[in-house]
């Protein structure tokens, strides 16, 4: 099991946690979040209330515990302006 956190970096709060069985999802993510990192672009991600937030990826931790890994994955976010509609 794949753990993925979205985490905001000055208030540490878990914004989004989702589990994969695989990692592969969450090694493309990460691809995308450096390389919009190296252009200084911001990225758009949701968190578990379904608010958009724009986010700057600073960086990643890897935890393995047992049979799962954690991917914590830590951004400076601020609100969107823009609120995407999120449906189930």
């Amino acid at each position: 099991m794949y753990k993925l956190q979205f985490i905001n970096t000055y208030s540490q709060e878990v914004l989004r946690e989702t589990t994969y069985a695989s990692n592969v999802e969450i090694n493309h993510m990460l691809m995308g979040f450096e390389k919009a990192s190296e252009i200084d672009e911001p990225t758009l991600i949701f968190c578990n209330n379904r608010k958009t937030w724009k986010a700057e990826y600073l960086f990643h931790k890897v935890i393995t515990e047992g049979n799962g890994t954690t991917y914590k994955v830590f951004f400076i976010v601020s609100l969107s302006e823009v609120q995407a509609k999120i449906r189930d």
